[in-house]
């Protein structure tokens, strides 16, 4: 019988080669979002560039999840080597026909195909909430990685806002599922069968600590899609609105960048991460360590 983990792998191998007849031409409308779509564009850009402090020298990339490799696409632009992976090959073998990327490979997160330290980076852009076991995709990745891992996901707001999780605590003193009658979306599940993992700064830490690895960095951001019809002017102003909000601590982030960092960066690399905004935490060194 297929367990829980292999049938949700699945539902996402299928999800693909059920709703893109065409993969070629998806893929060439896709790497073509400066022209075709510049509102989805500048969205997705908001994440690759938080990536730049990393791309400076001519690094290896390995991008998990990464479906039409627009991830892979954008760093191979910026001078990287990348190679791109995701659980079904649909989208992925399109884009190399096309040449939009150069390698790729079909990965199950959980069981990575390459050897330990085979890239300096690896980057998972909003697929980490997809994974059904989470933190397995991500000591897996850790693995494969010789510097660092980039994660890039929705913000639990739960934890990111701690007023809301007094409120949370009170509540369920009183009844478990009342909060539940309003906040609808507390547990998230997508068509394709899985539960929206959404991650906090603190879980990232303690998996990072509790195997030796010197340090993270996070940044908050807002990548709030609108509406359909909305404008690019639209989208940035409102992204505009709601950065200003965040930033003064009225509202919570809607996405977070995380990097778990697998050897200390050096003093270069720490001043690119201050200057976009990243704050740098360096653990303390254990003492029962040899």
């Amino acid at each position: 019988m297929e367990t829980y983990e292999e049938k949700s792998y699945k539902s996402h191998k299928d999800h693909y080669q059920k709703v893109y007849d065409d993969p070629a031409s998806i893929n060439l409308k896709i790497h073509n979002w400066k022209e075709t779509d510049p509102k989805q564009y500048f969205i997705h850009e908001r994440s690759w560039k938080l990536t730049d402090s990393l791309t400076s020298q001519a690094s290896s990339w390995l991008t998990v999840g990464d479906g039409y490799g627009a991830d892979a696409s954008y760093l191979i632009k910026k001078g990287c080597m990348a190679t791109a992976t995701d659980i079904s090959g649909t989208m992925l073998e399109a884009a190399h026909r096309e040449g939009l990327i150069y390698n790729f490979s079909i990965e199950n997160v959980e069981q990575l195909s390459y050897s330990t330290k085979s890239f300096d980076y690896v980057y998972c852009k909003e697929s980490y909430h997809h994974f059904p076991r989470p933190f397995m995709g991500l000591y897996e990745m850790i693995r494969v990685s010789r510097k660092a891992v980039v994660i890039q996901e929705p913000l639990d707001v739960l934890l990111a806002m701690p007023w809301l999780l007094f409120i949370k605590n009170i509540l369920d003193r009183i009844n478990p599922l009342f909060l539940r009658k309003f906040w609808k979306n507390q547990y998230s599940f997508e068509v394709v069968g899985n539960f929206v993992y959404k991650v906090s700064e603190r879980e990232f830490e303690k998996a990072a600590i509790a195997i030796g690895l010197p340090a993270v960095a996070f940044k908050g951001y807002n990548h709030s899609k609108g509406k359909p019809i909305q404008s690019l002017e639209s989208t940035k102003k409102n992204l505009s609105v709601r950065d200003f909000l965040s930033r003064i601590g009225i509202l919570p982030y809607e996405q977070l960048s995380s990097i778990i960092f697998r050897e200390k960066p050096d003093t270069k690399t720490q001043a690119g991460l201050k200057a976009q905004g990243y704050r740098y935490i360096e653990f303390p060194p254990n003492p029962y360590s040899k």
